[in-house]
């Protein structure tokens, strides 16, 4: 494939690099990822259509609001490909009750296991999930063509297409939360660990005629001890490992002009990675797939 130009840049360098940089903190005292148990109150998730079944485990979600006010999403992207190797994710504090709120306002949105919101016959749809964790009780839907399905679609009652108008609301307000006006900026999230998903490097892939830059690894040992949990056919990752302390810093360091094609050599093995900031509820490769 040809390389294609910085078409647009969307954020800083600095915000991408540090999707993967050592703890942060909740305020001058507290570290943002010290309670790995945190619950996750709501959460957005998409994939499948041509992709696959399920959402890729490498990619965070598009939304994941926490109990105690966080509110972690996708940064700025910069448009080029290959993409950096080092994700672009971002934190913003929306505050407890902020948050408590918007758990409530998606269940009142039908995000329940009895509401129908049909399954329209769109060609390589992709399927939202969304879970909501509200009053002690977690439910999680799958909506097939949230986005990409006609309001009036033929395949839809009125009430499946009023259930979706109602989510597709919901989920623009969530995804809209890191530019409203009446909350604080986001900033860089940063881990305490990461996820390396690991597969083996093939020579020559995906272009033979611009092969991968070949670095050493500067981290745990791959391919890791862990399996990369459920994921769609595709992405094909056959291990994981998690990193944490100083080989996070030491990561991001050698991975900071890297990307996705990268081929990374540990003891005489080419290996391709995908690097995953872990979410505050997550603490292992498993906790990836839903």
């Amino acid at each position: 494939m040809i390389k294609m130009s910085h078409l647009l840049v969307c954020g800083s360098t600095a915000l991408m690099l540090a999707g993967c940089a050592t703890s942060g903190s909740d305020d001058s005292s507290a570290d943002p990822t010290a309670s790995p148990e945190m619950p996750v109150l709501l959460q957005v998730r998409s994939g499948g259509g041509i992709a696959g079944m399920g959402p890729p485990i490498g990619e965070v979600p598009a939304v994941s609001l926490y109990a105690d006010g966080r509110l972690i999403t996708p940064g700025p992207q910069i448009l080029i490909y290959p993409p950096p190797a080092l994700p672009s994710v971002q934190l913003q504090r929306i505050g407890a009750d902020r948050a408590e709120a918007l758990a409530g306002q998606a269940v009142a949105a039908g995000v329940r296991p009895d509401t129908d919101f049909g399954d329209p016959r769109t060609p390589d749809a992709t399927t939202t999930w969304i879970t909501v964790n509200s009053a002690g009780t977690e439910a999680t839907v799958a909506i097939t063509a949230l986005r990409e399905a006609d309001a009036d679609d033929p395949d839809l009652t009125a009430a499946q297409q009023a259930a979706r108008q109602e989510v597709k609301a919901l989920v623009r307000e969530l995804e809209g939360l890191p530019t409203a006006e009446s909350l604080p900026e986001p900033e860089p999230y940063q881990p305490g660990e990461i996820a390396v998903l690991v597969r083996p490097h093939t020579p020559g892939s995906p272009d033979p005629a611009s092969p991968a830059p070949v670095r050493a690894w500067p981290g745990p040992a791959l391919p890791g001890s862990e399996p990369p949990g459920s994921e769609p056919p595709g992405e094909n990752w056959t291990g994981c490992v998690i990193a944490d302390g100083s080989d996070v810093e030491r990561i991001r360091s050698a991975a900071e002009d890297a990307s996705t094609m990268t081929a990374w050599t540990w003891q005489g093995q080419a290996w391709q990675v995908g690097i995953r900031p872990l979410l505050p509820d997550e603490s292992r490769c498993a906790d990836l797939s839903m």
